[in-house]
C-alpha cells in the first residue's frame, strides 16, 4: 500500500509540473531570435537585438560580461537592469541617493539619482512605487522634469534607535511620500538637519531610493547596509505607438493585437497594450500565439469543486450524481443530496396538494351549481308552460314572429340585477322594472309574486294572443321568460306616465270626457278576446251595480259631470251597468257596447259644431290632450304603468257568454 501511494503522488507531481501541450507550443519571440538572456525570458514585444523588438526602446541589451549574462533596457541618459518584464510593466533595479556625515558634522559622501526615461514608451508606475527615505536626521527632495512642475520632500527623524518602529514608515527613522502620475524623469537628493550631531553615535548616514513599495518592509538593520536595497525593483509601466486603442484600430495593417486577443489602453502612458482574451493564452503580439488554455489543469485557474470539463476558450464547472450546486469553490459549490424529504419541501408539496384540492373543489362545486342551476330553470320552463309555449309558436305562425321567449339572465342583465333604481311600479300582484336589452331597446319587465299553476295553459293562450295585438291604445307585450319560479313579461315601455295618474292625480286638470268617451269605444273595437276576470275585477264590478242600482254615482270625478254631458254620462254607465248582467243573453256584444259608445260620440260631435257657432271663441274649457304630460309632471314610484294581467297578466271570468 505505501508503493501504490508513492506512485500516484509521483505521478500527480509529474502531471502538475509538466507544461500543457499548448504552454509547451506557446510562441513567445520572433523566429530565430534568443528567447532568455541569463535567467530571464524576453517576450516580444522586447526581444534580444534590434530585429528581435517591436521598437529601438524595447530592445534589451544582453550583457554576457555576467555569469550568468543580466539584461539592460535603454533610458534616455543611460541603461538600466531589468529584473522582470511582464504583460505591461518592466522592474528595474533602482539608484540609491545617501548623505554621510562626520562625528564633526563634515558631509563626507553625497550621492545622488537621476532616473530619465523621457521620449520613452515607459513611466514610473504612481501606484507602484514610492520614494522611501531612512535616517534619524534626515531629509529628502524629490522633483520631476521642469515641464512636469514636480517637487516634493520627507523628513525622517529619530532620538535613538528604540523610536523606530521595525515595518512602520510614519516619519520616525523611515518615511514615504508618493509620486504622480505618468512621472517619466526623477531626481532625489538627500540632506541632514542637524549634520547627523545629535545621533552620530548611532546614525550617521542617510539615504533615498524610488522603489516597488509592497517588496519594501523597513528594517533599522537596513542603516548600515544600503546596498541591500537595490533589491527594491522599480516598476515601469510601458505602451506601444502612443496611440489609444479606438485610434490604433484603425489602421489594420499597423495595429499590433493579433487573433484571439483584445486591445485596451494603458494606464499611465498613452499608447496601448494588447491581451490574450479569457481562456487563452500566449503572446497577444505574434500570430496564431494565443491558444485555449485548459484551466481544469491549472490549479490557479480551476475553481472547480465538483468535475472540471474544459471548452475552448472557457470550462464547466458541475457537480457528480447525488449532489447539487453550480460546483465553483466561488459559487454554491457541490451538496449532497438529502434522500429525506425535507421539512420545506413537504410542506411545499402539501400547501400545493392543499391549493389544488380547493381549487379543483371549488371548480367542481360551481359545476354543480350551475348544473342546479340549469335544471331548476328547466324544471321552472316545464311547469310555466315553456313547451306549450314553443308549441304555439311553432303552430301559429304569425304568433312566432311576434312572441320572443327571454333567458333569465338576459332579464338580470336588463334590469341591473334588479335594482332598486329600475322600479317603475309596484303593486300587490309584482313589481314593474325599466329594462335595457342589448339592441338598447328599452322595455318595462314584470316580476310577479305569485302564479296560479293550474291556469298554466291559459295564461300561454293569453300570451300568444296578446303579443298579436297591435293598437295605439294598449300596451304592447313582446314575450316572457319562464325560467324563473313565476314568469316575467317583457312589455313595451311608455314614457308618457300612466292612465291611472291621468285619472287620479287631483292636483291637475283631469281627462275630458270626449277623451275617455274615444278611449272606452277605441277599446271596445279591438278584436273580442275571451277570458276570465280575477275576484278583485268582480268584486269591483259588483260594486259598480250596487251603486248603479242605488242611484249612487261613486266613479263619476268632479270636473266631469256638466249640463251638457250629464244624459252621455248616464248613458255610458247604464250601458256598462248592461254589460255587468249575470245572464249572458242579457249583455251586448262587444261589436253592440262599440257602436253604441261611437254614436254617443258622433252625437257628442255634433252637439259641439252646432254649439261652437252660437258660443265665443274663447271657450272656457280647455282640452287636455290623452298623450300631453304636464310641465311640472314628476314620477313617483307608483308612477309607472299599470302592467298587470292581473293574477298573472290576465284574470279569469267565471260567468260565460
Amino acid at each position: 500500500m505505501p508503493t501504490e501511494l508513492l506512485l500516484f503522488f509521483l505521478s500527480w507531481l509529474i502531471l502538475v509540473l509538466l507544461p500543457s501541450p499548448a504552454a509547451a507550443n506557446r510562441i513567445e519571440t520572433l523566429p530565430r531570435c534568443q528567447a532568455k538572456c541569463g535567467n530571464l525570458n524576453i517576450p516580444y514585444p522586447f526581444g534580444i537585438g534590434i530585429n528581435c523588438s517591436i521598437s529601438l526602446w524595447a530592445n534589451i541589451e544582453c550583457n554576457t560580461t555576467f555569469h550568468p549574462p543580466r539584461p539592460f533596457v535603454a533610458g534616455t541618459d543611460s541603461i538600466f537592469e531589468v529584473i522582470q518584464i511582464s504583460e505591461s510593466q518592466v522592474r528595474i533595479k533602482n539608484l540609491i541617493a545617501s548623505s554621510c556625515y562626520s562625528q564633526s558634522g563634515d558631509l563626507i559622501s553625497h550621492v545622488i539619482t537621476l532616473m530619465n526615461f523621457a521620449g520613452t514608451p515607459y513611466t514610473f508606475s504612481h501606484t507602484k512605487n514610492k520614494v522611501t527615505v531612512l535616517g534619524c536626521d534626515t531629509q529628502s527632495y524629490t522633483k520631476g522634469s521642469e515641464q512636469f512642475e514636480f517637487q516634493t520632500a520627507c523628513t525622517s527623524i529619530c532620538n535613538n534607535r528604540e523610536d523606530m518602529i521595525e515595518g512602520s514608515c510614519s516619519g520616525i527613522g523611515c518615511c514615504q511620500t508618493s509620486i504622480p502620475q505618468g512621472l517619466q524623469e526623477i531626481y532625489i537628493s538627500v540632506s541632514s538637519l542637524y549634520n547627523y550631531s545629535r545621533v552620530w553615535s548611532f546614525d550617521h548616514c542617510g539615504a533615498a531610493f524610488l522603489g516597488e513599495q509592497d517588496m519594501y518592509t523597513f528594517n533599522s538593520a537596513d542603516f548600515s547596509n544600503f546596498t541591500s536595497l537595490r533589491d527594491v525593483p522599480i516598476v515601469l509601466n510601458y505602451s506601444l505607438e502612443n496611440k489609444t486603442c479606438h485610434e490604433a484600430q484603425k489602421n489594420s495593417t499597423t495595429f499590433r493585437c493579433k487573433e484571439n486577443s483584445h486591445c485596451y489602453d494603458s494606464v499611465d502612458a498613452t499608447g496601448y497594450l494588447c491581451k490574450c482574451n479569457d481562456g487563452y493564452a500566449g503572446n497577444a503580439y505574434l500570430a496564431q500565439s494565443c491558444q485555449d488554455v485548459n484551466e481544469c489543469e491549472d490549479p490557479n485557474k480551476n475553481l472547480c469543486e465538483g468535475t472540471c470539463t474544459n471548452n475552448v476558450g472557457s470550462y464547466n464547472c458541475s457537480c457528480p450524481d447525488d449532489y447539487y450546486g453550480d460546483g465553483r469553490k466561488d459559487g454554491s459549490g457541490c451538496t449532497k443530496r438529502n434522500k429525506r424529504i425535507p421539512v420545506l419541501q413537504l410542506s411545499l408539496g402539501l400547501g400545493l396538494g392543499l391549493l389544488s384540492l380547493l381549487v379543483c373543489g371549488s371548480w367542481g362545486f360551481h359545476c354543480i351549481k350551475k348544473k342546479q342551476l340549469s335544471k331548476i330553470k328547466e324544471k321552472f320552463f316545464l311547469r310555466n308552460g315553456g313547451l306549450l309555449l314553443k308549441q304555439y309558436i311553432s303552430s301559429h305562425e304569425g304568433g312566432g314572429k311576434s312572441t320572443k321567449i327571454f333567458t333569465a339572465a338576459e332579464l338580470k342583465l336588463a334590469t341591473n340585477y334588479y335594482s332598486r333604481k329600475r322600479i317603475l311600479g309596484q303593486g300587490g300582484y309584482g313589481i314593474v322594472y325599466k329594462g335595457i336589452l342589448p339592441d338598447l331597446s328599452i322595455v318595462a319587465i314584470k316580476k310577479s309574486k305569485i302564479i296560479d299553476e293550474s291556469q298554466v295553459g291559459l295564461f300561454i293562450n293569453e300570451i300568444t294572443i296578446l303579443t298579436q295585438i297591435q293598437h295605439r291604445n294598449v300596451v304592447k307585450l313582446f314575450g316572457c321568460c319562464l325560467e324563473t319560479e313565476v314568469p316575467l313579461l317583457v312589455y313595451e315601455f311608455v314614457s308618457n306616465g300612466t292612465l291611472f295618474h291621468h285619472l287620479h292625480d287631483n292636483s291637475k286638470i283631469s281627462l275630458s270626457w270626449e277623451d275617455r268617451l274615444r278611449i272606452a269605444a277605441e277599446t271596445a273595437g279591438l278584436k273580442p278576446i275571451c277570458f276570465e276576470r280575477s275576484l278583485e275585477q268582480r268584486n269591483l264590478a259588483t260594486y259598480f251595480t250596487v251603486s248603479m242600482n242605488k242611484n249612487h254615482r261613486l266613479f263619476e270625478e268632479a270636473g266631469i259631470i256638466k249640463e251638457d254631458t250629464t244624459e252621455e254620462v248616464h248613458a255610458v254607465s247604464q250601458l256598462a251597468k248592461s254589460c255587468l248582467n249575470l245572464m249572458g243573453d242579457e249583455r251586448p256584444s262587444m261589436k253592440e257596447v262599440a257602436a253604441r259608445l261611437e254614436s254617443l260620440r258622433g252625437f257628442k260631435r255634433q252637439s259641439r259644431i252646432l254649439q261652437s257657432e252660437k258660443e265665443s271663441l274663447h271657450a272656457d274649457y280647455e282640452h287636455v290632450d290623452l298623450y300631453a304630460i304636464p310641465s311640472d309632471f314628476r314620477r313617483t314610484d307608483s308612477d309607472s304603468r299599470l302592467y298587470s294581467l292581473e293574477k298573472q297578466m290576465l284574470g279569469s271570468m267565471n260567468v260565460p257568454r
